[in-house]
């Protein structure tokens, strides 16, 4: 029952792994998908442990040889708990789940590009409610998705990439002479920010400096 067992495990696995490299043959990418790895190294271990079991009646009369398989199922029993413990999020800084891996499927992706694209053809940033969820809504997508793409492919949040292109554009403004009849309050104002402690605070995390030594220092060059 036992090599029954194991036999048809391994006969499973290997009908699993086929199938995948088939699914895959166009991608050869995606055959470094976890769920692959996995099953490929249950099929060899199991393919393994099969082997070693008749090599093991083959050469031993009597039960002499069973300590060479109680090494390794302990291998593999240490290997796997390895395996289990590294991967646990029990050990990271929040074990908590992590909220992107409810996210729906592929299909209701979007590309940072889109993103982009509808946020500098709108000027969406410049507008003082502009908010993930607000953005979410226009776009049809999941607030929790754009926040992956942002954090993926920016590199930070959103709040800190509506912020970075605020930033940009008060800089455009403050050495523009089209916009020297208004203070730095107003000029924080027209790129979106709600008050001047939070234009200040903003410029100066992004830029160094605060705005008005920006303008300073540029105004004189012009």
């Amino acid at each position: 029952l036992i090599l029954f067992s194991l036999l048809l495990y391994t006969l499973l696995s290997l009908k699993l792994v086929k199938e995948e490299r088939y699914r895959n043959d166009t991608d050869k990418a995606n055959l470094k998908s976890a769920k692959y790895i996995f099953t490929r190294n249950s099929a060899i271990i199991l393919c393994t442990f099969f082997i070693l079991l008749f090599v093991v009646f083959y050469i031993y009369d009597d039960d002499g040889g069973d300590h060479f398989i109680a090494i390794f199922q302990t291998l593999v029993a240490f290997a796997t708990t390895y395996i289990i413990i590294s991967k646990s999020k029990f050990f990271e800084k929040s074990w908590v789940a992590d909220k992107y891996e409810t996210l729906s499927n592929a299909a209701d992706e979007v590309t940072f590009k889109e993103i982009e694209t509808f946020v500098d053809n709108n000027l969406f940033y410049t507008n003082t409610q502009a908010s993930l969820k607000n953005l979410a809504t226009q776009l049809a997508i999941h607030p929790n998705q754009i926040s992956k793409t942002i954090n993926s492919d920016f590199g930070s949040n959103f709040n800190h990439y509506i912020n970075s292109k605020r930033i940009d554009l008060a800089k455009e403004r403050l050495v523009d002479p089209q916009f020297s009849h208004l203070t730095i309050e107003a000029i924080g104002e027209t790129v979106g920010f709600k008050s001047k402690s939070a234009f200040y605070n903003a410029f100066k995390k992004i830029s160094g400096i605060s705005p008005s030594k920006f303008a300073k220092s540029i105004s004189p060059k012009l």
